[in-house]
């Protein structure tokens, strides 16, 4: 008789797929019971531990162990030939011979007939081996692009489309039938359509093309308003052959609003929105930089709400607050783009003008600033009215650190509160000049 043993897929079950015998002898009923690979083969795995590819088991033979006289016994055989199935170290199965005569030799015919049956059959057995494997893998990575967050595309070295989830559509908006028509120019085009600086994704793509063992990461605002990662590496076999490229698109507009959202509470004052002192600093030294360059001059004004204090005892701090906001309002509303206004107190202020060309403009600049504060501020159905009072220093001329300049406009700016009647005044180091609107 001949026979056939399988493991099962999960390797812990054996399956008998074949059975033979000549006529007049009785085929047993082999497997009709489960059997576990650890429980009723282990002494075949420690045959195949000391490399014995042909194994020959007669239960009269004083070195059989028990496991290997229980099989011959389930084969109704006794003397059998069995040949491993073993594909990569890994027991796949076994193929063997049996007879029931006493004393039976088997034939190196008999061997090698059996051992070119086992290895066609392992043969077969690694190949439906690799045909699953690989049928997971690309299910896996189905799956993978599926549920992944990103956007995926993975083109072959030929920059053919072989793969991309409905994400990577969806995110930079290309249509499925320009994917599936295999038209490569026109998808890059279609992707540099939605980036707002074209150039720099037109130049990530050509690096790649120029160079295929080139990994890129790196961020795209794109028209409608999206923030977008792009990361793309080589798919590179162990061979060293380049198989192609993998494209993973991000949307991270949300991380890059609340990083907006994190430098701007570092940056400016939470009640006012305006710029806070620390960063006031950063950004005198790119003034500084340029006005030194281009040889301009800067405005540093210091200013002092008057007459808030009653208002706020009397209205309370909710109200008090509502005031400086609408006074932070008017101060940008009475200064240029290239200017900038800080809040540095309860109720004063600091703002830096740069590319003056003289003081009179300085004072133009002071002038609307006091007209805007001064007009009426509607608060719960009351009615308040403000002033200003403003102390100015110049760069260069009074001075080129930004604690020198604010200290000589602060100096200024009590000069003018000493006279109780507001305005601005330009610091003077001997004399000071009122000047009044």
């Amino acid at each position: 008789q001949s026979y056939a043993l399988i493991m099962e897929s999960q390797r812990a079950r054996v399956k008998h797929v074949y059975q033979w015998s000549r006529t007049g002898v009785a085929v047993p009923g082999l497997f009709e019971n489960n059997l576990s690979v650890a429980d009723d083969f282990s002494w075949l795995r420690d045959k195949l531990h000391h490399q014995e590819s042909v194994i020959k088991i007669r239960p009269i033979d004083p070195e059989t162990t028990l496991e290997e006289e229980t099989l011959s016994r389930r084969l109704a055989a006794k003397s059998l030939l069995i040949v491993p199935l073993v594909y990569h170290e890994e027991l796949l199965g076994l193929v063997g011979l049996g007879s029931d005569q006493d004393g039976h030799s088997w034939s190196k015919s008999d061997e090698a007939l059996l051992k070119i049956v086992g290895q066609i059959i392992t043969n077969a057995l690694a190949h439906k081996r690799s045909a699953e494997e690989l049928t997971m893998r690309n299910l896996l990575l189905t799956k993978q692009q599926e549920v992944s967050p990103g956007g995926i595309l993975v083109v072959d070295e030929n920059g053919k489309f072989i793969s991309y989830n409905q994400r990577f559509l969806d995110l930079c908006g290309i249509p499925e039938d320009m994917i599936t028509s295999g038209w490569t120019r026109r998808v890059i085009r279609s992707l540099m359509a939605q980036m707002k600086d074209t150039k720099i994704f037109l130049t990530r793509v050509k690096e790649c093309q120029h160079d295929p063992a080139k990994i890129v990461f790196d961020e795209f605002q794109l028209r409608n308003g999206q923030a977008v990662s792009l990361y793309t590496a080589p798919m590179i076999g162990s061979d060293g052959i380049y198989y192609g490229r993998i494209w993973f698109f991000q949307d991270i507009t949300d991380r890059k609003l609340a990083e907006e959202r994190i430098k701007h509470l570092a940056n400016h004052d939470s009640l006012t929105g305006l710029v806070n002192r620390r960063f006031l600093n950063e950004l005198f030294d790119h003034f500084r930089a340029r006005a030194t360059r281009y040889l301009r001059q800067m405005a540093i004004f210091y200013l002092d709400l008057d007459n808030f204090k009653p208002v706020n005892d009397r209205l309370g701090h909710r109200a008090g607050d509502e005031v400086l906001r609408m006074m932070a309002q008017r101060i940008r509303s009475s200064l240029r783009d290239m200017d900038t206004a800080a809040r540095v107190g309860g109720d004063e202020f600091v703002i830096i003008s740069e590319d003056l060309n003289n003081y009179a403009d300085a004072g133009i600049i002071a002038e609307k600033i006091m007209g805007q504060i001064s007009l009426p501020c509607g608060i719960d159905g009351d009615v308040c009215h403000l002033g200003v009072s403003i102390g100015i220093s110049i760069f260069p001329f009074d001075g080129d650190e930004l604690d020198t300049l604010i200290r000589k406009a602060d100096a200024a700016m009590y000069r003018i509160k000493e006279s109780g009647k507001g305005g601005y005044l330009f610091f003077e180091p001997t004399k000071y000049g009122l000047i009044r609107t």
